[in-house]
């Protein structure tokens, strides 16, 4: 009679077992790590960015901004003989959040062309960065 008490407490046991495993099966969560941007010792929380765009604006000493959208180094030349030198401002734009990405007083077009390069390859590097689902964090 000892041997049969001990086979039904193990078959008690393994179903136990069974219904718990079972039972955890139907509960699984999948968690996905926020994607964060690291840029200039602040952190940005990308994950829920619908919309990336970039822009550039100048502002001359007197005056109001100037988009700089389509110029290019003869244009901004040009500007730069007719209102003086020009604080420009490279700008990321996540979602209605603006990231100034770099700021400095230019004179030249080649400097100007410099920054248009830099802001093209930082917003291709997050471009990439937010299609890859295997990476969480960037630091540009």
């Amino acid at each position: 009679m000892g041997v049969s008490s001990v086979g039904v407490k193990a078959a008690a046991v393994i179903g136990l077992l069974g219904m718990l495993l079972l039972t955890g099966c139907g509960s699984t969560k999948i968690y996905t790590p926020d994607k964060t941007v690291e840029y200039q010792g602040s952190i940005y929380n990308v994950s829920d960015v619908k919309q990336l765009s970039t822009r550039m604006e100048g502002v001359p000493g007197s005056g109001n901004a100037v988009d700089l959208k389509g110029y290019d180094r003869k244009s901004f030349d040009a500007l730069v003989k007719e209102r003086g030198p020009l604080t420009v401002r490279t700008i990321i734009a996540l979602d209605e959040k603006d990231v100034v990405y770099e700021q400095k007083k230019v004179e030249k077009g080649r400097d100007f062309e410099r920054m248009q390069e830099s802001l093209q390859d930082a917003y291709k590097d997050l471009t990439r960065f937010m299609a890859d689902g295997n990476k969480t964090q960037l630091k540009l």
